[in-house]
Parts: structure tokens; sequence; C-alpha cells
């Protein structure tokens, strides 16, 4: 059983898997998802998201860059914490280059929503949204959450 192997080790996804994942679950929400990736850097809009979205039924927009997890870090503690596909509490996105921090800022100052990171980011970005919520159990439920 892999729960049982903390020898195995795992490499994280990528960044077009990453990013292919992120695609996937904002469609899946109902948005309309435009890629802005530059995989050669042209030094045209340096720093720029990856994605640009907008759910046309919420009213909503708001930019995703992309990050793969980690294949490690460190805690609090300083020990090393290990990225395992099946426990996404090791899953920690790469940081921001310094051109995408100064657009993050840019866009957080004029009103515009950004958002970064793997694929529970933008998990947490759809609850932040109103877009989806988590059960009681954790499991990501998409749409808007009907009060009984």
């Amino acid at each position: 059983m892999v729960k049982n192997r903390p020898d195995l080790r795992f490499q994280p996804p990528s960044e077009k898997e990453t990013q292919a994942a992120v695609i996937r679950l904002f469609r899946m929400a109902g948005a309309v998802v435009r890629s802005l990736s530059q995989y050669r850097p042209s030094q045209v809009a340096v720093g720029i998201p990856d994605l640009l979205c907008h759910h046309r039924q919420a009213g909503l927009a708001w930019y995703f860059e992309t990050k793969p997890p980690l294949e490690r870090w460190r805690d609090a503690a300083g020990n090393w914490v290990r990225y395992h596909p099946l426990h996404s509490e090791t899953w920690r996105p790469r940081e921001l280059d310094p051109d995408q921090v100064i657009f993050r800022d840019d866009a957080l100052a004029c009103g515009e929503r950004h958002f970064w990171g793997d694929l529970r980011s933008a998990e947490e970005a759809l609850i932040a949204l109103g877009r989806a919520w988590r059960t009681p159990g954790g499991i990501l439920q998409l749409g808007v959450r009907r009060l009984a």
C-alpha cells in the first residue's frame, strides 16, 4: 500500500500538467478560460498571468497564475515535507516571480481578482468566488451552495 511506503518519492506535476488540470476545473465550474501563457520568454508582457477567466453567468472575471507544487519544502519546524499526490497537505505551489508579484499587486490595487498556485489553490479560488464549496468531508462541490 502506498501510504505505508514513506520511502517512495513522487514527482509533482509540471506547470503544463498543473495548468491543464486548473483549466479543466474552471471550465467544469462554468468559466470561459483563455490562456495567456508565454512558454518562451517574449518580454512582451512580463509578469502577466497564465489564465484569464470569465464566468458570464456569475458576472465574474479573474486572473490565475499557474504554479506547480514543489517537490519538497520545509515546514514551520524546519522539517522537509515531500510532495505526495494522495496527500494535498503536501502540495505547496512555487512562489511568484518578482514580475508576477508586481502584476498581482497592480491588479489587486485596481480591484481586479488575481489568484495563483496549483490545483488546490484553484479550488480555493472558486470557493472564494462563491462558485464552489467543500462538504464536511472535504470534497469540493462546484456551483452555488443552496442553504436549506
